[in-house]
């Protein structure tokens, strides 16, 4: 059957799958897996389709038939709006490109200019967080982190995380500036306040919070009264950083030897041996530092070659042992970014981490400070504690934290969690859960608890793509309609052709603006 669906491309992938922020996995729409596909074509997804959606081609036609019944129904108008905004959306175009001849030419949208689209797009914003507002449920967790854009604006984005039938959700519910001169808890408590105002809801509906693990967002949690989650993968990196002090030497040894290989006469010589090029690190990522390493490693032997005529390079070279010292850092790092990696999956439970923690831990007991339940990073220690017993199904809770889950009793039904990870890093994690012991008493009054999240690096993926819309050339955008194109941007299901359609039914009372006008807030 793949054979069959071979040349039907993206769009059919797409009615499938939702298409992937980062990275190459694809969830698809039906079970909410997630699969990996590294290829230039789609054979991996196309054969998860033949068991997941066996007659996927007939649908597909189907849909296919549907576009002339659409056209008739929301008319041509709300069709090409759709199409000029999810064009908008995902290559980050500005909306002056409306007003280019070639654009309205390729984009069948001569019927409007920017400035009208845009009246429309604020509308639909308006529909997208209505949307928003009517799907939250009464109680949720808050995951949220801050960003400082490259002009300088500082903005916080918020999603909120809850159970909806059977999915673990987070939906992005605001990034708006902060105060450039106030990062206190009490700002970020307002804003909060604010938002959550928008939204019908208060502080009391917040069951949780997911952030990193620093002062200001401890603080933040204390003053709302509200339990908190540091971020594992926050965490992990504080260890790691640790870690490699103790490799700061030899480190910075590797590291003028990639600099003096950046020389543009030396990078000649290395350009003779491999086509590879030397890299340094960064400071502000560990990351950088594994890869570094891992470029000295495949440059070995090219630098042997080079030091045996080059006195100054093999003044810099590393001695045996201390190659040999790089190589077992290397081993380590290669356990430390797979951890990096698996903390970064959709719908990991706490559980999941803080058993590939133990994991680490017993690779590597010199993180046990950082790593452990008992480190002095994890505040709310009894409420982790707590939500791990219970995503274990263990009901050996002590009254403190029987008392630090309290805002959970009955706050979520319990179903069956379709698209939570769970954790395969050793058969001796797989045999810890297979064990776990099934005891409902405290399961039916808390409800399902595996949709908390341990981690907030989906506001770092929402800032890896923040960057490409606030860019220089559009650093004098509103912060409003910033947060519009990222609401778009995270929230696809929120919005359809009926918002649209319910955007643009007033249309014939406003008049089109002239194209060769000024328009400002545009780049």
């Amino acid at each position: 059957m793949s054979s069959n669906k071979k040349g039907l491309g993206l769009p059919f992938i797409e009615f499938f799958y939702e298409l992937p922020i980062s990275g190459h996995y694809y969830k698809c729409k039906k079970c909410s897996n997630n699969k990996k596909n590294d290829c230039s074509g789609y054979t991996n997804l196309y054969k998860h389709l033949e068991v997941c959606v066996p007659n996927s081609i007939d649908l597909w036609n189907a849909h296919q038939r549907q576009n002339d019944i659409v056209v008739s129904f929301f008319g041509e108008d709300v069709l090409n709006f759709h199409s000029i905004t999810e064009l908008i959306i995902e290559e980050n175009l500005s909306f002056s490109k409306l007003d280019s001849p070639i654009y309205k030419k390729l984009c069948k949208f001569e019927f409007m200019c920017s400035k009208t689209y845009l009246k429309y797009f604020d509308k639909l914003i308006m529909n997208v967080k209505e949307n928003i507002r009517d799907a939250l449920p009464q109680k949720f967790g808050l995951i949220f982190d801050g960003w400082t854009a490259g002009n300088g604006d500082h903005y916080v984005a918020v999603f909120a995380a809850y159970l909806e039938k059977s999915i673990s959700k987070k939906v992005l519910i605001s990034i708006a500036e902060l105060d450039a001169t106030d990062f206190s808890a009490e700002s970020h408590k307002n804003y909060f306040v604010n938002v959550l105002a928008y939204y019908n809801r208060n502080l009391d509906d917040i069951l949780f919070l997911v952030g990193d693990n620093c002062p200001t967002n401890i603080a933040i949690a204390n003053n709302c009264k509200i339990p908190f989650i540091g971020c594992f993968s926050h965490r992990l990196n504080l260890a790691v950083k640790t870690y490699l002090k103790d490799y700061k030497l030899l480190l910075d040894k590797v590291e003028k030897l990639m600099i003096h290989f950046r020389t543009p006469l030396v990078a000649l010589k290395l350009r003779d041996e491999t086509p590879l090029k030397a890299i340094v690190r960064n400071v502000t990522r560990w990351s950088s530092t594994y890869e570094m390493i891992k470029r000295y490693l495949s440059l070995h032997f090219s630098i042997i070659n080079i030091s045996n005529y080059h006195e100054a390079t093999k003044a810099l070279c590393l001695s045996l042992d201390e190659h040999n010292e790089i190589e077992l850092l290397f081993n380590a790092l290669t356990d430390l970014e797979k951890a990096t990696v698996y903390l970064q999956r959709d719908n990991l439970t706490l559980m999941a981490a803080k058993m590939y923690f133990e994991h680490l831990i017993g690779l590597y007991p010199s993180l046990t400070p950082q790593l452990g339940s008992d480190a002095k990073v994890v505040k709310f220690k009894k409420f982790e504690s707590a939500l791990f017993k219970l995503q274990k199904k263990e009901n050996n809770l002590d009254d403190d934290e029987l008392e630090s889950i309290a805002k959970f009793r009955n706050s979520n039904p319990v179903q069956n969690i379709s698209n939570i990870e769970n954790p395969d890093i050793a058969d001796i994690i797989e045999q810890q859960i297979k064990k776990t012991k099934t005891n409902a008493d405290n399961i039916e009054l808390h409800g399902d608890l595996l949709y908390i999240p341990p981690t907030s690096n989906i506001a770092e993926r929402l800032f890896s793509l923040a960057k490409h819309v606030l860019t220089d050339y559009r650093a004098s955008m509103s912060h409003e309609r910033f947060e519009g194109i990222m609401l778009l941007k995270s929230n696809r299901s929120f919005w359809s052709m009926n918002d649209i359609k319910n955007a643009l039914q007033k249309k014939e009372n406003i008049i089109v603006a002239n194209n060769n006008n000024n328009i400002d807030n545009l780049i």
